[in-house]
Parts: C-alpha cells; structure tokens; sequence
C-alpha cells in the first residue's frame, strides 16, 4: 500500500454501513440537509461534508482501511459479518485510529457497545435532529496529521517479502492486509485451509506463513501438518509457520507438535504484526545459513519503525 496522503483538513468524511437500501437512501437525505440545511439553521458544521457508503461489514472495512474515514455510523445487523464484528475488528487492529464507530439499531444492546469498539448510538428510526446532534458531537475537533511513512522489508536479493495468511473471516483478512502490505510486504490470503495448501505446493515462494488453527474445510493443524510433510518430500525448507487462534491453546496439542513455529492471538493488530516482523527477520538471519537454497528466503533488512500508521486520516 503507497504512503497514504492527507486530506484536507477541512472536510468532514463520514461512512454509512448499511444493507438496507431504503435506510440508505433516508440516511444519505438526512445527512444532505445537514450539510447544506434549508430552514436557515444556525448549527451548520463549520467543515464540508463527504459522505461513503457500505453495504456490508468486509465493504466497509475496504473503506476503512484505505482512507480517512472521521464517523462511521454502522447498522449491527448486517449480512455476512455484523457491525460489531467490524468495529471490533478495526479498532483493534488499528488502535491509533481517530474514527468513531456509530451503531445505528431498532433495538441495540448498550452493554455490548463499548466491548466491540461502538463510541456511541443511534435509534432507528433516525430523525434528523438525533444524526445532527450526534455529528456535532463527534465530528473532529483538531486536525490529525499522518504518521511518516515506514521502511520497507526486503530479502537478501531485495525483492519483496511474501507473506500468506490462511484466515476464512473477510474483514479479518482485510484489516491484515491493510496492516501488512504497509511494510511493502505482498500478502497473498486463502479462505480455507484447501485453498492455502494449494497456494504452499504451487511455484510461489513464501517467506512466512500465518493460519489461522479454525478453518471451514480443515483445521490449521492439519495444513501445517501437510505444508510441512510436503516440504520434507521435496527436500525444501519451510516457510517460518505462526498459528493463529482466537482461544487459549490445549497444553496437550501445542502448535509446535504440528510444525508451527509460534502461535498468536487474534485479533492481529498494529503493534503485534511490527513486533512479528522484527522478530521474523531477526529469526530468518540468524538461524538459516547464507548459502542454504530453501522456500523461506531469509529476510535481513529491516530498518523498524516506531509504528504502523493506522488508515489515512
């Protein structure tokens, strides 16, 4: 992903997420007489407004993670991934970001709302008056300026690292991407452990290998378990191989059984995957020899940042 630019400072960027195509419409309506209001109001917002639209949570999370996004009013109920699981996801993975996340529902559940990211809510129906107050509320206050740019990650011929990661959640693989490819790093993503298997024994050459242990087809024991059997037939080092798992892991089955060389907890964010990448390319130069022909191309430079920049601002 190319360094991000900022906006302009003076422009109000605000997300819909809803599936319903008549709340969108309403929304959208409502939203454009607050921008330019007809009855001579004295509370116009002192910035312009852009208004982006979502129609699911893995849409959304596109949106998020690509550009500045100020509020994100957001149904809960959503196909696919609901709009808990959307904040949750984001604001996790990037917890330097400034968007607030809006839950907009007939009958929300209060106590969940700050558990998965949600700042604040909106009844359906929206009237007019409820969507103003809560954009005067929210709306950005100071202008946010975007982090400098990271140093990229190379292999030893300087090519770019290769990264897989086996995750069948969509919006947990977007916000990974948005996450990775930040370090110029090209990320391939397979929905399932089939898919990830057939990536592993095709002719692209991994550095390192993420998946996830709870894959729709098989576990993510089981394609390390093959990943590994099939490097060891055709004479080729592995990738460096990291579970994933959202739960704690039975002491009687450890990932390293299965081949893994370490397991992490999801949700993936920022500052996990700045610390991996340290600790991958300090694990790659030190333990695989200069000469060794292998799957896992050694990485050796890595000029650390301080952090991942969250999405531009």
């Amino acid at each position: 992903m190319e360094s991000p630019s900022p906006d302009d400072p003076d422009i109000l960027h605000v997300l819909l997420v809803e599936d319903d195509s008549f709340m969108m419409m309403s929304l959208k309506l409502l939203l454009k007489n607050i921008a330019s209001p007809s009855n001579g109001s004295t509370e116009d917002i002192p910035l312009a407004m852009e208004v982006h639209t979502a129609t699911s949570a893995e849409e959304a999370m596109g949106v998020l993670s690509s550009r500045t996004i100020h509020i994100a009013v957001v149904d809960i109920h959503l196909p696919g991934a609901n709009g808990y699981e959307l904040s949750e996801t984001f604001t996790y993975a990037f917890q330097d970001s400034s968007t607030v996340f809006i839950a907009c529902s007939s009958s929300p559940e209060v106590a969940l709302l700050h558990r998965h990211g949600m700042h604040d809510i909106l009844q359906k129906p929206v009237s007019v008056a409820a969507l103003r107050r809560m954009i005067f509320k929210w709306m950005p206050r100071v202008t946010v300026t975007v982090p400098s740019p990271l140093t990229h990650l190379r292999t030893n011929d300087g090519g770019r690292v290769r990264v897989l990661y086996v995750e069948d959640c969509a919006i947990s693989g977007m916000a990974a991407r948005a996450i990775i490819e930040q370090l110029g790093v090209q990320l391939d993503i397979a929905a399932s452990g089939s898919a990830g298997l057939e990536k592993l024994r095709s002719s692209r050459v991994y550095n390192l290998v993420i998946i996830d242990l709870m894959l729709p087809d098989m576990s993510g024991y089981a394609v390390c378990s093959a990943y590994k059997d099939y490097c060891f037939q055709k004479g080729v080092d592995p990738a460096f191989t990291l579970a994933l798992t959202a739960e704690a892991v039975p002491e009687a089955s450890p990932p390293s059984d299965f081949g893994f060389s370490r397991c992490l907890l999801k949700p993936l964010s920022s500052a996990t995957v700045l610390k991996l990448f340290e600790e991958f390319a300090t694990f790659t130069k030190n333990s695989l020899p200069a000469e060794a022909t292998s799957t896992a191309v050694p990485v050796t430079s890595l000029d650390a940042p301080t952090a991942f920049t969250s999405p531009p601002r």
